[in-house]
């Protein structure tokens, strides 16, 4: 559409219950950038509607019939809009990417297209971990995205079908609906009872999808939605099962497809006895999705697993380089960068410190850098007490001036004890601390002193106060392993959210980014996942042979068959 074209009208759809913690927040957003906006309310119990008539332009109350398409199939009819982006209560949309779809919508978008959204959600309330602040480091880039259809032209052939993880149809004989990625991104809020609401959720979705079995027959839709709940319900055998048989019954090549691949590796990965499977089934989707850089990024993992580091250092080099994603799956934000940085950890592990030094320093003083890469080449230059261009470093840290200098008294006692002179580091640690400073580089490197020096009386109320601040921190996690320390879990109050949408937020953790091992430091980090090469499968079928030769186990030993 040119820029003298009339302006198109833009209608909000949201179809809610019980949602009165979420959906001011959701409705609010998007008050400058919608035209009207819809609620269709399934029989809530709470002040749901009183929000929704307060600040929607219609509010529909519908009888809920056990049918996702059926609620939202009841909005067009109220809609005026010659497009509408459809929301779920919890997800906003803040004001430049209001702006972006808003200028998109009237200059740029196509009747005969429909257009996905990227939805970004916490890893952490991904995972139902608590968190406090996701704007510390090791936090910021733990988001995950996936793209989903949720800008849609406003067309009488248009209707959902499914009663659960509902999808868009068209009349292919009055048109067709050709799917593109619009600008702008939702952000999707988790719930204060979101493991109580996932679990309801789970045992709601099985039976919408044993029945539409029942009605349709089966397909790899609702071996998805079967795969999911068995994993939320705690049943990785019955979720595995699923997702094998989702990938059987999947279009190849499509996204269903990857995605029941990502459940089965999933599922294997809470199932001990399924880890040479695990292996078997990568190998076997990548023989499909042969630069998909999650698939790569399992694989590595599986493969440091075994202690071939060196492999999965190549891995780690390809995917950084080559690997791709499929924007419809779930996947963490900033991948490329993550593998990139697990490469240089990963040579680190093999004593290759010249070239991950290179290759941190290439990445992490480039001009757009990011402090996840900054602060891993911090690391990098404490352990070697590096400490001028450690000190250096701090400057280009986004913080204010008192914390900054703060955390440069931090690196000064990091770089001596680093050296194993604790008794020395421990004053310029415990000034830092006692300044305020709630680094997790200060509690690992204050911690381990007190440790080395056997002041263990002082480890525990630490331990306490870094879970409190840091509790997804995976050198907290082996710091209290490490020290046998009972530490008194505090409760972390979870974000103000919403409640969680109709549609399926993934748990599936087939790359989940924990940090890898340092060469040396104060202690070895938890296993990561990342990515491996982007190599054909036959040099991973090649490679399962050379692994296991005594078994002679080769990958596609397990795959489908």
């Amino acid at each position: 559409m040119s820029p003298n074209s009339p302006v198109q009208r833009l209608t909000v759809a949201v179809i809610v219950r019980d949602a009165e913690s979420a959906l001011a927040a959701t409705l609010d957003s998007v008050r400058e950038l919608a035209d009207e906006i819809v609620v269709v309310d399934t029989g809530s119990r709470d002040r749901t509607l009183e929000i929704a008539r307060r600040r929607a332009t219609k509010v529909c109350e519908f009888p809920w019939c056990d049918d996702f398409s059926a609620a939202r199939n009841a909005a067009w009819p109220l809609m005026t809009g010659d497009w509408v982006l459809w929301l779920d209560a919890g997800e906003t949309v803040s004001a430049e990417s209001a702006a972006q779809i808003r200028q998109f919508v009237d200059r740029q978008a196509r009747p005969e297209c429909g257009y996905l959204l990227l939805i970004q959600i916490s890893a952490a309330a991904a995972s139902l971990a608590a968190t406090t602040d996701l704007t510390q480091p090791e936090l910021a880039a733990n988001y995950e995205q996936a793209a989903r259809l949720r800008l849609l032209p406003r067309r009488g052939d248009l209707r959902y079908v499914g009663l659960v993880r509902e999808q868009i149809h068209f009349d292919a004989q009055r048109g067709m609906l050709e799917v593109c990625v619009a600008p702008g991104i939702i952000q999707r809020q988790s719930a204060p009872n979101e493991s109580q609401l996932r679990q309801a959720r789970a045992a709601r979705n099985l039976r919408l999808a044993e029945r539409e079995d029942r009605q349709t027959g089966a397909s790899a839709r609702l071996e998805l939605v079967r795969g999911d709940a068995y994993l939320v319900q705690g049943q990785p055998e019955q979720a595995r099962l699923a997702y094998r048989r989702g990938v059987e019954l999947a279009e190849r090549g499509s996204a269903e497809m990857l995605e029941a691949y990502y459940g089965w590796l999933t599922a294997c990965d809470e199932i001990s006895t399924a880890k040479d499977e695990q292996l078997a089934v990568a190998a076997a989707a990548l023989e499909i999705f042969p630069l998909d850089a999650q698939l790569h990024c399992a694989v590595g993992t599986y493969l440091l697993a075994r202690g071939r580091a060196d492999l999965a250092a190549r891995s780690f080099q390809m995917a950084a380089e080559h690997g791709q994603i499929n924007l419809e799956t779930w996947h963490l934000v900033g991948l490329a960068e993550i593998s990139a940085s697990c490469w240089a950890k990963a040579l680190e592990m093999l004593g290759q410190t010249e070239q991950a030094l290179k290759l941190l320093e290439r990445l992490a003083l480039s001009e757009d850098a990011s402090e996840r890469l900054l602060r891993q080449l911090l690391d990098f230059y404490i352990a070697r007490d590096r400490r001028q261009a450690a000190l250096e470093l701090v400057r280009r840290l986004p913080m204010e001036l008192s914390a900054r200098e703060l955390l440069r008294t931090v690196v000064r006692g990091a770089c001596l004890a680093a050296q194993g002179n604790f008794a020395a580091a421990l004053p310029f640690l415990r000034a830092a601390y006692d300044g305020g400073c709630r680094e997790n580089l200060c509690y690992v490197w204050l911690a381990n002193c007190l440790q080395e020096l056997g002041l263990h009386g002082e480890v525990s109320p630490i331990l306490a106060d870094w879970q409190r601040h840091w509790p997804r921190s995976a050198e907290y996690r082996r710091k209290v392993r490490e020290s046998g320390a009972r530490v008194m879990a505090t409760p972390v109050a979870p974000r103000v959210g919403g409640t969680p949408p109709a549609e399926n937020t993934r748990q599936q953790r087939v790359f989940r980014h924990d940090p890898l091992p340092l060469a040396t430091g104060p202690a070895p980090f938890s296993p990561p996942l990342a990515l491996p090469t982007a190599g054909s499968a036959a040099q991973y079928l090649t490679m399962g042979n050379q692994l296991y030769p005594a078994e002679g186990m080769a990958f596609q030993q397990f795959a489908l068959s």
